[in-house]
């Protein structure tokens, strides 16, 4: 296997622990040796290839257009969600890996006069646990395909690749926080007391805040929890962006007599944080209204909810690709599989995904 240079991880979805900067698809891939390559190459030279393996026949249109049409990205690419809503961690293999963490000690400090002595607070710890595993996915073109690609079309392929790395990552973290029939069932649940059922507004945000307020230690002692932002899915993003924008917000009420009453206050959610998941209406098939169901978050370096793994010392996705085995006689190479006469390349990621404390997530199901 031959490993080209590929595009750091932290460029192309935000250095783990930090909030990523909005970039553009473009971005992921034109600081990349690879692009940089492909940007200097043509025709047969210019190969690099990822995605499911498909056959020559899915780029008719591509192959058979003349140099003067122009290629038009009709797809765009939101930077992932997960990277504000999980906390991100590294692992030495792929064994079942224990995350311990230890609790504060109980209770409070006492008040010592001449005749009393302090006590003894109790402290207990416990553990989780996460698991990495290799995702992959291949593709191969014919030396047909890179001949008559007139507009360099596979050039775009590095691209397609972080894309492709960006939606598995943002999936499979998705699925921690939901199941088919809506926040998941484990991690959100009446017992947890962080689970309501309002449609996202600012009333809603207050009762999901007084949820997370309300939440203990092991101890019984409060932990302090304040909302860091919200999970929405897309059809939720202009409500969400509508409320945490606004300076004031305005109620209205009556006093029981019928005489209403109109008042003014700051908006205390103003700025709060908003991560768009696109995949909780994929995730959540079952969910009639799963368009309206939405996630109040802590921050995660201090109440983590979602764990997001990958490998020590290969923290990014890697392209490879597969070694040519024809030579030409008489001297010189070529980049094909002598008997298929093709190109093969994928690309690897070794990822993990775990629930951790329920304590730092607040979760809505609308009913209706």
């Amino acid at each position: 296997m031959t490993i080209y240079d590929k595009p750091k991880f932290s460029e192309v979805f935000g250095a783990r622990g930090q909030h990523p900067t909005p970039k553009t698809a473009e971005h992921y891939t034109k600081n990349a040796s690879v692009w940089k390559f492909l940007q200097e190459t043509r025709g047969e030279a210019g190969a690099n290839h990822i995605a499911e393996a498909i056959t020559t026949s899915d780029f008719d249109y591509i192959l058979t257009t003349n140099m003067n049409a122009q290629l038009i990205d009709l797809y765009s690419y939101d930077v992932p969600s997960y990277t504000k809503w999980t906390r991100g961690i590294s692992v030495p293999d792929f064994k079942a890996n224990p995350l311990p963490y230890l609790n504060d000690i109980s209770g409070l400090m006492d008040e010592i006069t001449e005749t009393t002595e302090s006590t003894y607070g109790n402290m207990t710890d416990g553990q989780y646990s996460i698991t990495a595993a290799p995702f992959e996915k291949k593709i191969k073109l014919t030396r047909k395909d890179i001949v008559n690609d007139a507009l360099n079309a596979f050039r775009s392929i590095p691209r397609s690749f972080s894309r492709m790395a960006a939606r598995t990552i943002e999936y499979k973290a998705t699925q921690k926080i939901a199941d088919v029939d809506g926040p998941d069932a484990t991690l959100f649940t009446g017992g947890n007391a962080n689970l309501i059922t309002s449609e996202l507004s600012y009333t809603a945000l207050e009762e999901a805040w007084k949820k997370m307020a309300a939440q203990t230690n092991p101890n019984g002692d409060p932990i302090f929890s304040s909302p860091k932002g919200i999970i929405v899915p897309k059809q939720l993003e202009p409500v969400a962006r509508r409320i945490v924008s606004a300076m004031e917000i305005e109620t209205i009420s009556e006093d029981g007599s019928g005489v209403g009453f109109r008042s003014k206050s700051d908006n205390m959610f103003k700025g709060l944080e908003i991560a768009v998941a696109p995949y909780i209406t994929t995730v959540s098939t079952s969910n009639t209204y799963a368009a309206k169901q939405w996630y109040m978050y802590a921050d995660p370096a201090q109440s983590p909810t979602v764990a997001v793994a990958t490998l020590q010392g290969n923290p990014d996705p890697k392209i490879y690709s597969k070694a040519p085995d024809a030579v030409v006689v008489g001297g010189g190479s070529v980049p094909y599989s002598f008997q298929n006469n093709t190109l093969e390349w994928k690309v690897g990621w070794d990822l993990g995904f775990a629930q951790i404390d329920y304590r730092g997530m607040v979760a809505s199901k609308p009913a209706s």
